[in-house]
């Protein structure tokens, strides 16, 4: 999934794919790696697996998170990212389980 805006991920969410955000904010599960050119605030009950590029990173108590984080010009990686996807279509919301209703692409399950 690519967007430069915030992407809430709902605590009844799982979400299986690579993220490319400009900020992320997890109650849910997410399987996949995340970069985020903004930040990154993973919340309890969440549980992440997969690796986390971002030069802001806040993880609350009693989060599981599984994986590595790299904090140092993650904004390049996903500019070039959004450079790379300019013009082409992004996935069916239906596949990404985004319901393109909601404000900030919150996602609940």
């Amino acid at each position: 999934m690519i967007t430069k805006d915030t992407l809430i991920i709902g605590k009844s969410a799982t979400i299986e794919a690579e993220l490319f955000v400009g900020k992320v904010i997890i109650y849910g599960d997410v399987v996949g790696n995340i970069h985020a050119a903004e930040s990154i605030d993973i919340h309890a009950p969440a549980k992440v697996r997969g690796n986390i590029d971002t030069p802001s990173l806040n993880i609350e108590h009693g989060v599981i998170y599984e994986g590595t984080c790299k904090m140092e010009n993650i904004e390049n990686v996903v500019l070039a990212k959004f450079s790379k996807n300019a013009g082409k279509t992004s996935p069916s919301p239906l596949s990404t389980g985004i319901n393109p209703e909601k404000k900030k692409e919150e996602i609940r399950a």
